[in-house]
């Protein structure tokens, strides 16, 4: 049977940000993204930016270069990578006695996956570069799952490794962890956007769309688990009835005769 190690007395920080703030980070996403599909359905806006950043791409890197470094970059961003990625969260999560995680993740990625290809059809915009592709361009669910998927599992097992350092079965995680795993994430989702503006499969604006739609969902999953267990955490618990005066707490069992 699993017992606590010694007690931890340094005060452990909640790894998620506080609501507030992911409130706010859900709301500034959302308004990005509003604002990135009113551009491409008016015809106006950031036209520029991307018409900019092909031409420049295109400029210096030559048709087969483009494609190769395209794959290279946007490869973390492709479904086998993302299911290793989910399947190690998984696997880590119930290890720390974290039994639904897995079964979040999973969904919070499936969320993405539907709500980009309703999205793309929606908008019905075209790709810089066709290269065989048959879907549309905005916005871009590479970038969308990168953002959701790593940072989703880098903070549910964060997460999870908090509650058990906290309850004493764990040693506390380094304080270089949290902000390490965050600049990881953040640095893979970039490389992942900037190989499929290289590829040609989007335009930049499909790109922070696609980062946009990321930051929505992962933001209100992360405000919404936050919240759930800090009201688990501050459920009272039962207490045992009082023994009748007069007798013992505990008394001793008697043995039954045989």
């Amino acid at each position: 049977m699993e017992s606590p190690a010694a007690p931890v007395t340094l005060r452990l920080v909640h790894p998620f940000p506080p609501a507030r703030a992911l409130a706010y980070g859900a709301g500034g996403a959302l308004t990005l993204f509003l604002v990135l599909w009113w551009s491409i359905v008016s015809g106006q806006g950031f036209g520029w930016m991307d018409s900019g950043v092909e031409s420049y791409v295109s400029s210096e890197m030559s048709p087969e270069s483009r494609e190769l470094w395209g794959a290279i970059l946007s490869f973390p961003g492709d479904l086998i990578p993302l299911v290793v990625v989910l399947a190690a969260g998984s696997i880590a999560c119930i290890r720390l006695k974290r039994i639904m995680n897995p079964l979040w993740m999973g969904g919070y990625t499936l969320v993405v996956v539907l709500l980009t290809s309703e999205l793309k059809e929606l908008v019905g915009r075209a790709r810089p570069l066709e290269g065989g592709l048959d879907t549309f361009a905005f916005p871009s669910g590479h970038a969308a799952r990168a953002i959701l998927v790593y940072g989703l599992v880098f903070a549910f097992v964060i997460e999870a490794w908090h509650a058990r350092a906290r309850d004493g079965f764990v040693r506390p995680m380094p304080l270089w962890v949290l902000p390490g795993a965050a600049a990881t994430w953040l640095t893979i989702a970039f490389i992942v956007g900037a190989g499929r503006i290289v590829e040609g499969s989007h335009w930049a604006t499909d790109v922070l769309a696609g980062y946009a739609v990321g930051f929505v969902v992962l933001f209100s999953a992360m405000l919404y688990h936050g919240q759930m267990q800090r009201r688990i955490r501050t459920i009272p618990r039962r207490k045992a009835a009082p023994a009748p005066s007069g007798q013992p707490e505990h008394a001793p069992l008697e043995a039954k005769p045989r």
